[in-house]
């Protein structure tokens, strides 16, 4: 019997639609997942075909024959013959090459035709197959019986052939930086928030992985590594695991200078120091590896590592559309009010129910009138002024007189004007906070419905509920949360050419930003630290997503059938703001199956490393 197995089936190896089916199935996983398979008879030299979102293709033949050197000129011959688009041509057959004669064909084929050749001789192939992905022998039994391969001494599936890094969430950058050069230098590699490196995918059940497939651990030690329970546990698991095989199986990693594990006695002279150098700290934990003889099994780890940053992979050239947290104004009134107010005016008593602007002890400007629900006393209206006529408002003081620009009046008057909408539409008011916010019971089942830009209905939101918040030794409280919209108002006025007057409002838009209010159980409002590690909890699971669909909530909460917010009753004297948000078209777009390909999608933070992480039982 041969050395190989795998050699030998490849060798003996007569059937011509087993051997492309295989190395669909192979080239899949080796870069190509597009790949289009064309082959069998008439294919023109084709056997698949795969085209990248950049629009580079890539043409594939297969052949079992020995002179592969003639069927290669053969099928380059046919591919130029058809005018088929080609940039790259991936050749793979059963037979062993020299290496002049990989660079003859390369060469050859770049100088007559222009194209990169890629060849996958018979060795190549077997280091991919045993060493790389053994698992695609088991799909093809024809190819590799079972009981033949079972007698061979290729390399275990369930090798502990790996290296894990174990940190805390403020390291990652470096332990996203150690990956990937330890990938370069064909080390197999697990990082947490790295779902995976090329096709080697970060463990779901990674307590299993550290007792089965893992050849060490690399601990990033530094001051935040040991408030991370998530990290210490891990720890403590490799620890116990290296204490039951007698071996040190944690690598600690010192990313601070003269870092040291203040919890458990660890020799000074077992730390590898990265806090002044990460190159020569890299260098040492290299020389480590190469003492402990650990597994190399990456052969293409330089290509793994490039890619996992390879804009190619990430961008998209379709046209994505952004959507904005910002609301166009389409209408503001025209006339800005002046009101005289009496020397015992609280300014403060009114200003969630009438939107002004208090210049001086006996006047206000506002765009409306005070509401006659409310007992104003000797509140007189005093005339008015055509804001687009002006630059600024004037008034007299017994210091003589006094101004105001207009363009800092009208976006204050707009935010204040929403504000009080948000009361009259049933907000409450908490001034221990500053915030407006939907008080329990305010909509049906304390949720708001919401629709997308498209049109697509989603389930409601909720604006109330009510959280636990762990802590262990029975400790654990409840706390409830009230969804809390922010207003901001932007807006540039624009002179006219041949005036001093303002006589345009464009670009005036209104932002929506949320916030909570926590409070405990008794409605008691919680302190700012408090609230803020309330905050944490409550918001993790929150994406940009959540919150763009809780902003479109608020919007179409305060706005009219027509999709119109309209604050003002005279139809003619009405601030108008669209619910609709403003949207951006760009050229690259963003590909999302990609991000989570290269694991730049970070689900490590679902995995709580912070003290308050509990499952998350809620009530509205």
């Amino acid at each position: 019997m041969p050395p190989s197995p795998t050699r030998y089936c490849l060798q003996e190896l007569t059937d011509y639609t087993g051997f492309e089916s295989l190395c669909h199935d192979l080239m899949a996983l080796e870069g190509y997942p597009k790949i289009e398979p064309l082959g069998r008879f008439n294919d023109k030299g084709r056997d698949a075909l795969h085209v990248d979102r950049s629009g580079l293709v890539t043409i594939f033949a297969y052949s079992v024959r020995e002179d592969w050197r003639a069927k290669l000129a053969e099928d380059i011959a046919k591919i130029k013959k058809h005018g088929h688009e080609c940039d790259e041509v991936v050749f793979l057959f059963t037979v062993d090459l020299s290496a002049n004669e990989r660079d003859e064909a390369v060469n050859s084929v770049r100088d007559e035709y222009g194209w990169r050749l890629e060849l996958y001789g018979l060795e190549r192939l077997r280091v991919l197959l045993d060493s790389k992905h053994p698992h695609i022998k088991q799909n093809h039994p024809a190819i590799f019986p079972p009981a033949f391969l079972s007698s061979s001494a290729a390399l275990p599936i369930q090798a502990k052939d790996h290296l894990l890094i174990v940190r805390s969430e403020a390291d990652r950058v470096f332990a996203e930086w150690l990956a990937r050069k330890l990938t370069v230098e064909g080390y197999a590699v697990w990082c947490e928030g790295i779902k995976s490196l090329g096709d080697d995918h970060y463990p779901e059940d990674i307590n299993k992985a550290i007792k089965s497939k893992t050849f060490r651990v690399l601990a990033v030690y530094s001051q935040s590594f040991f408030s991370s329970t998530h990290a210490v546990g891990l720890r403590a698991l490799a620890m116990d695991v290296g204490k039951e095989n007698k071996i040190d199986f944690v690598i600690p990693l010192a990313l601070a200078p003269h870092q040291q594990n203040t919890n458990d006695s660890v020799e000074a002279d077992s730390l590898i120091q990265f806090g002044r150098s990460w190159a020569k700290g890299l260098n040492d934990l290299k020389e480590k590896l190469l003492t402990l003889d650990c597994p190399r099994p990456r052969f293409d780890g330089p290509h793994v590592s490039h890619q996992y940053y390879d804009e190619s992979e990430v961008l998209s050239a379709a046209v994505e559309i952004l959507y904005s947290n910002s609301f166009a104004v389409e209408s503001i009134p025209q006339i800005i009010q002046r009101f005289q107010i009496p020397d015992d005016f609280s300014e403060k008593e009114y200003e969630n129910n009438w939107a002004f602007r208090k210049v001086s002890d006996r006047l206000v400007f506002s765009f409306f009138p005070p509401p006659n629900t409310l007992k104003f006393n000797s509140i007189d209206h005093i005339g008015g002024d055509s804001w687009p006529d002006l630059t600024e408002l004037t008034w007299s003081e017994r210091g003589g007189k006094k101004k105001v620009p207009v363009t800092n009046l009208i976006p204050e008057l707009i935010r204040k004007s929403v504000q009080v909408y948000c009361y009259e539409k049933g907000l409450k008011y908490c001034a221990e906070t500053d915030l407006m916010y939907f008080p329990d019971g305010l909509v049906p089942r304390n949720r708001l419905p919401v629709q997308l830009p498209d049109g697509t209905k989603l389930p409601a939101l909720a604006v109330y509920g009510e959280r636990k918040y762990y802590r262990p030794e029975d400790q654990s409280t409840y706390y409830r949360y009230y969804l809390a919209p922010t207003f901001f108002v932007d807006s540039k006025l624009f002179r006219s050419e041949c005036t001093e007057a303002l006589n345009d409002f464009k670009s005036t838009v209104l932002y929506i930003r949320l916030r909570n209010r926590f409070t405990d159980t008794e409605n008691v409002v919680l302190p700012p630290r408090t609230a803020l590690a309330r905050r944490k909890h409550l918001c993790k699971y929150w994406w940009n997503d959540d919150w763009f669909r809780r902003t479109l909530a608020v919007a179409q909460f305060l706005a009219d059938q027509d999709g119109k917010i309209r604050i003002g009753k005279n139809h003619h004297e009405q601030i108008v703001i669209s619910s609709f948000p403003h949207t951006f078209e760009i050229s690259d777009g963003i590909n999302e199956e990609a991000l989570n390909k290269l694991g730049l999608v970070d689900d490590s933070l679902l995995d709580s490393s912070e003290p308050e992480s509990e499952e998350l039982d809620e009530s509205v």
